[in-house]
């Protein structure tokens, strides 16, 4: 009969080798992750807050938690890896007001030799509202300036209003909500286009998160012609010009042109620092406030300085 100690020797001793091998490397794991030493990283969890559908929440918060994380480098790195489930903050049920919410170390499931030492925010102040819905208008923005030759004569958005959702103390007293801003220089003709609302940063939110925006141009274009305009010459010299006239293609309500008195209408060659000699100079036409310039014909004309 083979006696205990015999039996057990014969156990330990079987495949010696391969068990070597085994210790060996769990050895040199173990000397590895003690090696690599306690460090620290942060890991960003998605924060969400739910509240009834009556309830809205009416105060900024961060989109994100924060855990300041330590441990040895091979656990912690499995940690950052991993992929959380939102941290969410059920508010289902209460009523209008402010809540503080804290943060603890034990709302992240961690690998073994990973703990928490720090969370940012370690607490929120959440307030909320009565969840408010109305009907307001659209104001279309706009920025830069028409191309030249074009005339923004419309903009119209359609529907001319929107149902907009929000905290009650934000919708109050709120009656139009804004376009992004339409840049006029990329405006080319008369068209339609889709235009997102500029909600951003402002806690509401639209049923249709864009607006179509209608835009009609017309051609800048002259409707009255003033021939013969006097030309005076800028300058310490004496000058000739040719032609002696020109004339400028100009466009005006028509109440304005009825009125409109051309002792107030000349033309300008500024050649003050200009020495005797013949040379093609530009005309600056002078008008009345409330009188466009088109253009002029000719726009340049031949100066003789004497």
């Amino acid at each position: 009969m083979e006696r205990p100690f015999e039996a057990l020797w014969d156990a330990l001793t079987q495949n010696l080798p391969t068990k070597l091998v085994s210790v060996l490397i769990a050895l040199v794991l173990w000397v590895v992750v003690l090696g690599s030493g306690v460090v620290e990283e942060n890991k960003e969890i998605a924060l969400e807050v739910v509240t009834s559908s009556d309830l809205v929440v009416a105060n900024d918060l961060p989109e994100r938690v924060t855990f300041r994380l330590a441990g040895p480098k091979a656990a912690l790195r499995t940690a950052l890896n991993r992929r959380y489930e939102p941290i969410r903050i059920n508010l289902v049920g209460t009523q209008p007001g402010i809540v503080t919410h804290r943060f603890f170390s034990d709302q992240i499931r961690l690998p073994i030799g990973v703990r928490v030492v720090g969370v940012t925010p370690n607490a929120l102040i959440i307030k909320t509202e009565a969840l408010v819905t109305r009907s307001l208008a659209v104001k279309v923005r706009t920025s830069g300036e028409a191309p030249a030759g074009l005339q923004i004569t419309q903009l119209e958005a359609v529907p001319p209003a929107v149902s907009v959702s929000g905290p009650e103390s934000r919708m109050a007293g709120l009656v139009e909500v804004s376009t992004a801003p339409i840049d006029l220089a990329t405006v080319t003709g008369s068209e339609e286009r889709e235009v997102a609302f500029d909600l951003l940063g402002t806690g509401l939110e639209s049923a249709d998160p864009a607006t179509r925006v209608r835009i009609t141009v017309e051609g800048v274009s002259a409707n009255f012609k003033i021939k013969n305009v006097a030309l005076k010459v800028l300058s310490r010299h004496k000058a000739k010009l040719e032609p002696a006239t020109v004339t400028a293609m100009v466009r005006a309500l028509p109440a304005d042109l009825r009125k409109l008195d051309r002792a107030q209408v000349y033309g300008e060659i500024r050649a003050s620092g200009r020495s005797k000699g013949s040379s093609n100079e530009p005309v600056h036409i002078i008008l009345p406030p409330n009188v466009q310039l088109v253009r002029t014909i000719p726009d340049t004309v031949k100066l003789t300085l004497y």
